[in-house]
């Protein structure tokens, strides 16, 4: 579950039944890309109640209502003796979690993790064998000062999230801080959690090589891209497999550096800026993704064996007759060179409203091809107004079943903004 925001304005969306279509660039006219076995003409309509042969999309599952989620961090999953465990982590007036044992169609009861509505951001989660780690950001108050501050928090379980196994909360920083939220990772015992500092302008990485009993920090950045009240306007990501870990945030100017790290953060390369905004960043084994987009564009970058391959462009997705922005793409890898984003098209319609879907695009190449499309949230009458927005995936390494989560809106009869999850084989 890397985490990455990205700055704009809030949208209704009205979403209608029409037709997904992808232009790849530089690949001739739309219909005559290369299609993968199961795939449907690069320029056919790609509903999901209407999908091309192949494994078909589970119903959407409502996870919770009236939530805000984590763009590339809210769920993940972790591998039992009897069971197979999905996590999910959100915001819900404090920090909430909630786990399924049977893939996502049923969930247990909502574990709060925190007693406080004092967040500042949204939480982030991450797992690695039986444990369950989640991140977030709150006001405190300075005790000594009585001044206010903003500080990290974590909390762990080494249980595949069992109710009562939650170790207690443990405070990262400083409550005299002015820090905002978090990413969090994971490799083995290895624990990582990046943040900007706001007083020391400087991207920060705790590491924990005990699953989260003790922590050391480092200043991995310096510098970032931040809003008219002087705020970060992206959280920084983080990403780890084995021995490796990055570091990216988002430098002035929009661009995002990123640092690497193959002996558990113990040192890492000199930055290295790798493209326009910032979204989120996977590892496997050992290679690493990072994606993000600006001006309605995305691009996914690849690490492996120490170099970072070329910028690929996502191609471009139309609705209907329009070109849509992509915004807040996820980045997942599986075995043999596969890479997926899931991320949000949108299409302004005025000022005011916008119509947004949660898509699905995979490669077999590193990104140097993608498949056509294949639209994940749901297809609604025209007249009904709805967004989606703030996707994270899970794509599992050996099987290829794919967990996708995302913060849908609906009308407020309908309760009016929830956590939606869904899964294909």
């Amino acid at each position: 579950m890397g985490r990455g925001s990205q700055a704009g304005r809030r949208h209704l969306a009205l979403v209608f039944a029409v037709g997904l279509a992808v232009a790849v660039p530089g690949a001739g006219p739309v219909g005559a890309a290369t299609m993968a076995p199961g795939d449907a003409p690069i320029d056919a309509v790609v509903q999901f109640d209407s999908l091309p042969p192949g494994p078909a999309w589970s119903p959407i599952r409502r996870v919770a209502t009236n939530v805000d989620i984590s763009p590339g961090g809210t769920i993940a999953r972790t591998i039992g003796v009897e069971h197979n465990w999905l996590h999910a982590v959100y915001w819900k007036k404090n920090v909430l979690y909630r786990r399924s044992k049977d893939g996502g169609a049923t969930w247990g009861a909502a574990k709060a993790l925190t007693d406080t509505v004092q967040l500042l951001g949204r939480p982030s989660g991450a797992t690695s064998g039986s444990y369950v780690h989640v991140a977030w950001a709150r006001r405190v108050i300075d005790q000594l000062t009585e001044q206010p501050g903003v500080a990290i928090f974590v909390r762990s379980n080494p249980h595949h999230g069992r109710a009562d196994a939650w170790n207690r909360v443990v405070r990262l920083t400083p409550r005299s801080g002015e820090v905002r939220a978090p990413a969090i990772a994971v490799s083995g015992a290895t624990v990582y959690v990046a943040f900007s500092d706001l007083r020391e302008d400087v991207t920060r990485l705790m590491i924990s090589r005990d699953n989260g009993a003790t922590w050391i920090s480092k200043t991995v950045g310096s510098g970032y891209e931040e809003d008219f009240e002087g705020v970060p306007v992206a959280v920084p990501i983080v990403a780890a497999a084995g021995d490796n870990v990055m570091v990216a945030w988002l430098a002035a100017g929009g661009v995002a550096p990123a640092r690497v790290s193959t002996d558990r953060g113990r040192h890492f390369s000199a930055p290295v800026a790798l493209g326009d905004g910032l979204s989120s960043a996977a590892a496997l084994k050992g290679r690493i993704a990072l994606t993000g987009s600006a001006y309605g564009e995305a691009w996914v970058r690849s690490w492996k064996d120490g170099t970072w391959g070329p910028s690929r462009a996502l191609p471009d997705l139309m609705l209907g007759a329009d070109t849509a922005n992509l915004v807040s793409p996820d980045v997942v890898l599986r075995k043999g060179g596969r890479v997926g984003v899931v991320l949000s098209a949108q299409v302004d319609l005025d000022e005011d409203l916008s119509r947004e879907e949660i898509t699905w695009l995979k490669s077999s190449d590193n990104g140097v091809t993608w498949s056509s499309p294949r639209r994940v949230s749901p297809v609604v009458d025209v007249n009904d107004p709805m967004s989606a927005r703030h996707p994270s995936a899970v794509w599992a390494n050996k099987t290829g079943r794919l967990w996708v989560a995302w913060e849908q809106e609906t009308t407020p009869a309908d309760g009016y903004r929830y956590l939606a999850v869904r899964s294909k084989d």
